[in-house]
């Protein structure tokens, strides 16, 4: 991610490139990183918050234009928040923490609940066989219409305009 001071900008995954302040989606148990820079030569750091705004986990300052930090930690079902606390208010952003892959959902087509791969809370996998690809695009022109993925919209809205349509279809398919 990106650190300045009108906001968090995402960078990677592609499903957060460029997003303002984006919405962070983890697995529980799972170790990751957030790598940051600093954009704008003003202080800043980051942390990960509880509900109440309690910090449980974060970065030590920095004000170096260009100056990189990896803020290293597992995700834990606590996590809600994240900010800089320099600038709460508007640096800051959602974390939300899934208990497991298939986060309950139904299966799609066959026996297996369909996965989330590469992380990023959107359900990619939609056969459950392990991997995102051409025959998950298929099956989702043939299944859209299906109560296994309209009941899960936040699972198969690819394209994150709230609603589950044709262009889902393309976005699934642009990001094989």
């Amino acid at each position: 991610m990106g650190g300045e001071t009108s906001g968090w900008k995402g960078r990677t995954p592609s499903s957060i490139e460029e997003a303002k302040n984006p919405t962070l989606r983890l697995q529980a148990n799972e170790t990751y990183q957030i790598a940051w820079e600093n954009l704008d030569g003003v202080l800043h750091d980051i942390n990960i918050l509880n509900a109440q705004g309690n910090e449980i986990v974060g970065t030590e300052t920095m004000s170096t234009e260009g100056e990189t930090q990896t803020l290293e930690f597992t995700a834990t079902a606590e996590m809600a928040a994240y900010n800089c606390s320099v600038h709460p208010n508007l640096m800051q952003g959602e974390v939300v923490v899934e208990e497991d892959d298939s986060d309950g959902l139904p299966p799609v087509v066959g026996d297996s609940s369909p996965t989330d791969p590469n992380g990023d809370g959107n359900y990619e996998d939609l056969n459950g066989d392990g991997e995102a690809n051409y025959a998950d695009v298929v099956d989702l022109f043939d299944n859209i219409e299906e109560d296994a993925v309209q009941d899960n919209p936040e699972a198969f809205d690819f394209n994150e305009n709230g609603q589950l349509d044709f262009d889902d279809i393309v976005a699934l398919f642009n990001s094989l």
